[in-house]
C-alpha cells in the first residue's frame, strides 16, 4: 500500500515556504486585525468559522464531514497520482496524496487537519493554482 502522507524534505518544504511567502504576502500573526494573514488570490472565497469552536456538541461529526468534503474536492481536482503540498507553520509539512488510502474518519490520519486549531495549515496544489488557507 503506498503512503497517502510524505514528509517533505528541507529543500522542499524551504521552497514552498518561500515561494508561498512570496506569492500569498504571507503575514502570520495572532492578532485578529491582522488576518486574514495573506494577499487573497482573485478568485477565493472566505469562510468564517467561527462558530465551530462553539458548537462542542456536534464538533466531531462536522469535523469529520469537512474532512470527508475536502478529501473529495481535492480527488476531483487532481490527478490519481497527483500530490499536493501540505503546510503547517513551524511543524512537519507534507506531500498529501489524496487518491492514496488513508484513515479519513480519524482525526489522526490527517497529519496536518483541514480545520485550523490555533496554526496556519495550507493545503496548495503543486502549481499554487488552487488550496485551502486555514
Amino acid at each position: 500500500m503506498e503512503v497517502a502522507w510524505k514528509t517533505l524534505t528541507d529543500t522542499e518544504r524551504i521552497a514552498a515556504w518561500d515561494r508561498f511567502y512570496d506569492e500569498f504576502d504571507f503575514r502570520p500573526s495572532t492578532k485578529p486585525q491582522d488576518w486574514p494573514g495573506i494577499k487573497e488570490p482573485a478568485p477565493s472565497i472566505t469562510y468564517s468559522i467561527s462558530s465551530f469552536y462553539g458548537s462542542a456538541k456536534r464538533a466531531d461529526i462536522l469535523e469529520k464531514d469537512l474532512n470527508i468534503k475536502t478529501l473529495r474536492a481535492f480527488q476531483k481536482c487532481i490527478g490519481q497520482d497527483e500530490r499536493i503540498y501540505v503546510l503547517n507553520w513551524h511543524h512537519n509539512c507534507f506531500w498529501f496524496y489524496p487518491h492514496r488510502i488513508f484513515h479519513v474518519y480519524k482525526p489522526r490520519g490527517w497529519r496536518v487537519p483541514v480545520l485550523p486549531n490555533g496554526d496556519y495549515y495550507i493545503f496548495l496544489s503543486t502549481d499554487f493554482s488552487f488550496g485551502l488557507f486555514g
